[in-house]
C-alpha cells in the first residue's frame, strides 16, 4: 500500500480553527456501507439501541508545552511526551543546538531541569526541586494544540480541548471524537440503556508524526501507554455474547481495544519480559516404542510493556513494527472477537471553516481493518 493512495485535497479554509460556541453543536455523518447521509450530533442516540456499549478514552491532556532557555544561552521549547515519575519526563526539545547530557534548562522563568540522556528523538529531563512534574505542568505549561490548528492556545482551550469525562492525565493530544459529548448527552444515553465503558490511552505526540516513506508497511508507528479495565472487558464480552453493538469513540479507543485483543495474556505484566527457557522434557517410560517427543512451549509474543502505569491490562499500544501473533483465534479472553467487531465514531472535517463544521461520523464495520484515519 503506497502513501499516494491516501492523497486528497484539503483546503486550509475548510479546517476549523475554533470549536463551536456550544459543545456538541456539530454535524454528524452516518456511513453505512456505501450509503451516507448528514445528521446532527444530537441525533446519535437514534443509532444506538438499549444494551449497546460505547467505549470512551478517558485520558486527560497535559499542559505539556514549556518555553525557556538553556542556562548556557539559547531559547528552547519543551513538549512533554510522557511523565516517567514525579521528577522525570521524556520530551521533545526544540533548540538551535540540542542540549547535551548534564546541561540545564530554565523553563518558564522558574523551573530548572537537567538533560539526563537522549533516547532517539526524545530527551529524558529531570526537574530539580521538590515540586512534582504534574504540578509544574499545571502551573506553567501550555496546552499543545494539534499542528493543523495554527493559532496559539488560550484560556478557553483548557476546557474545550478536554473531553467532559477526562480523568487520567497523560496525553499530549485529545481523543477528538469525544470532544462533542456533553454531560447531558451522556446522561441521556444512560437513560436510553446504552452502557458507557472506558479505556485509558495516553495519546502521544507521535500521533502527528508525518509518514516519510512511500510504502506504508515501512512506516514505524510510535507506542502509547494504555489501560483496559476489567469492567470494560466484561462489558464488551457481554455485548458480544448477546449480539449487541460495541462502538468505539475514536481511533484511540479502538487501537487500545485492538492491542488488548491481540495480546495473548491479559493480566499482571512485567517490563519487557524475556521468553522463558523451556524446561527439559522428562525421560520417557521404558517401552518397546519410545513416545514422540513433546514440542517445547512457544515463547510469548514480543510485547512492549510499561509496568509503572498499572499492573493489570496495561501496556503500550502496539506499533505496526511489533511482532503480532499470527492468529487471535485462541486468545484467552473473550475480548478479542468483540474488539474486532465494532463500529467507530471518528472526527471529521466539515465543509466550512466555521466552528460548527467540525463533527464526527459514525462508521459501521463488520470486521475493522486499521485503515480508518481520525481526521
Amino acid at each position: 500500500m503506497q502513501l499516494s493512495n491516501f492523497d486528497f485535497e484539503l483546503p486550509e479554509a475548510l479546517i476549523a480553527q475554533f470549536p463551536p460556541e456550544v459543545r456538541g453543536n456539530s454535524r454528524l455523518l452516518h456511513v453505512d456501507g456505501l450509503n451516507c447521509h448528514d445528521d446532527h450530533f444530537s441525533q446519535l442516540i437514534h443509532y444506538l439501541r438499549p444494551g449497546d456499549v460505547l467505549v470512551f478514552n478517558d485520558t486527560r491532556v497535559l499542559k505539556a508545552r514549556l518555553f525557556g532557555q538553556k542556562l548556557s544561552g539559547g531559547q528552547v521549547e519543551v513538549l512533554v511526551e510522557r511523565v516517567l515519575d514525579s521528577q522525570q519526563v521524556l520530551a521533545h526539545v526544540r533548540a538551535s543546538k540540542s542540549p547535551k547530557p548534564g546541561s540545564r534548562l530554565l523553563l518558564e522563568g522558574r523551573w530548572e531541569a537537567e538533560m539526563v540522556e537522549r533516547q532517539n528523538e526524545l530527551f529524558r529531563l529531570r526537574f530539580t526541586g521538590d515540586t512534582p512534574v504534574l504540578d509544574i505542568l499545571d502551573a506553567s505549561g501550555k496546552l499543545p494544540l494539534p499542528p493543523y490548528i495554527t493559532r496559539t492556545s488560550d484560556a478557553p482551550d483548557d476546557e474545550r480541548y478536554q473531553t467532559v469525562y477526562a480523568r487520567h492525565q497523560g496525553a499530549v493530544a485529545a481523543p477528538t471524537a469525544g470532544l462533542h459529548f456533553t454531560d447531558a448527552q451522556l446522561d441521556t444515553l444512560r437513560g436510553h440503556g446504552v452502557e458507557l465503558a472506558f479505556v485509558t490511552l495516553h495519546v502521544g505526540a507521535g500521533t502527528f508524526q508525518p509518514v516519510r516513506v512511500d510504502n506504508i508497511a515501512d512506516h514505524c508507528m510510535h507506542s502509547e501507554i494504555y489501560h483496559v479495565p476489567d469492567d470494560t472487558v466484561a462489558a464488551i464480552a457481554r455485548a458480544h455474547a448477546q449480539g449487541r453493538q460495541v462502538m468505539a469513540v475514536g481511533t484511540t479507543s479502538l487501537r487500545a481495544l485492538e492491542s488488548a485483543a491481540r495480546t495473548p495474556v491479559l493480566g499482571p505484566v512485567t517490563p519487557d519480559p524475556t521468553p522463558p527457557v523451556p524446561a527439559p522434557a522428562p525421560a520417557p517410560e521404558p517401552a518397546p516404542e519410545p513416545p514422540a517427543p513433546t514440542p517445547a512451549p512457544l515463547p510469548p509474543a514480543k510485547r512492549s510493556i510499561n509496568h509503572s502505569f498499572a499492573p493489570v491490562r496495561s501496556m503500550r499500544a502496539r506499533s505496526i513494527c511489533d511482532d503480532i501473533p499470527p492468529s487471535i483465534a485462541a486468545m484467552s479472553v473473550s475480548l478479542a472477537p468483540a474488539a474486532l467487531n465494532v463500529s467507530i465514531i471518528l472526527s471529521r472535517m466539515g465543509a466550512k471553516a466555521s466552528a460548527a463544521a467540525i463533527g464526527p461520523f459514525v462508521f459501521h464495520m463488520a470486521q475493522y481493518a486499521p485503515s480508518a484515519i481520525e481526521a
